[in-house]
């Protein structure tokens, strides 16, 4: 299991696209990212997004 809080927030969105996209073909990982914004393209890549809004469940997303 590897946790990303902010994880590729630092580096620009090609890189960031990059990194996620192979860490989510690893078939044997289960990764769970926290992030203030989803990158383009990724959304539909994860199993599940829950959207977080004042520490409440706002919006699930399968």
């Amino acid at each position: 299991m590897l946790i990303l809080d902010e994880g590729v927030s630092a580096i620009d969105v090609a890189a960031a696209n990059e990194i996620e996209g192979e860490l989510l073909e690893m078939e044997e990982l289960t990764l769970l990212t926290i992030t203030h914004r989803i990158r383009d393209g990724l959304m539909e890549e994860h199993d599940r997004v829950l959207v977080m809004e004042k520490g409440a469940l706002k919006e699930q997303q399968k």
